[in-house]
Order: C-alpha cells, then structure tokens, then sequence
C-alpha cells in the first residue's frame, strides 16, 4: 500500500498507464512488477507499507472490515520458494498470453519480447533482481 504526500506519481502496471495524485492510496499485489515515477516535474513524495500475506489471518480477526478492502489486492499464503509459492504475476501474465493463443506457434524469443514490452525489463534480468 501506498500514499501520495505530495505532488503526483504515475506508474506503469500489467501494461497499463495510472497517476495518483496528493493524497491518494493505492495499493499493488505483491510481487506486481511496476515502474514509478513523478507525474509533475516537481517530483512527489510518498510512503509505503508493506504487508506480509500471512498477517492478513491474524487482522481479519480484529478488524474485518479492513482485510475485506485489501484482500482483492493480496494473494493468500506465506512468500517462499517451491510448489507452495503463490504464482506470480508475471507467470499470470505469460500464462494469459499462452492461452489467448492457443492455437499458434509462441517461440521463447517472442514470450520474451512480450515480457519485457509487458514488466520493463528481459526475463534474466528480473530474476536475477527477485533472487537478490
């Protein structure tokens, strides 16, 4: 979750342009890969908490309320890494290509291309930044 304590910021998401302005909330799955920036060129000011998805359990018993708003933002589950992981939102993302063309050939190459038109950067480099 994050607040904007002054001026603007615009960011890129799944291929998508947003802005948020003084004042504004947002909140971002995690592990979303995004850009962030200033919308005006005085730059903008803002923070961020970061939520564990396992609290969310021990909130939901205190303040329901709260949870229920955020729960469509955060996936279920502890981050960690094998078959238990949630998956990503770049897998998502590439799965979703796969399937709308089911009955085309997809190289490597172009899954790669569309990756980093999609998330910013090549495949290799973004996992060697999640790994670190």
């Amino acid at each position: 979750m994050a607040v904007v304590e002054r001026a603007a910021a615009r960011f890129e998401l799944d291929a998508t342009h947003q802005r948020a302005g003084e004042g504004e909330l947002f909140v971002l799955e995690p592990e979303a890969v995004h850009t962030g920036m200033a919308a005006l060129p005085e730059g903008w000011a803002y923070k961020v908490l970061y939520i564990e998805p396992r609290l969310l359990h021990d909130w939901s018993e205190r303040d329901g309320a709260a949870v229920a708003a955020l729960r469509p933002h955060l996936r279920p589950g502890a981050p960690g890494r094998g078959l238990d992981r949630p998956e990503h939102a770049a897998v998502r993302r590439a799965r979703r290509y796969l399937h709308e063309r089911w009955d085309q050939r997809v190289t490597l190459a172009e899954l790669a291309r569309v990756f980093k038109r999609t998330v910013g950067v090549r495949p290799g480099l973004y996992a060697r930044a999640v790994a670190s």
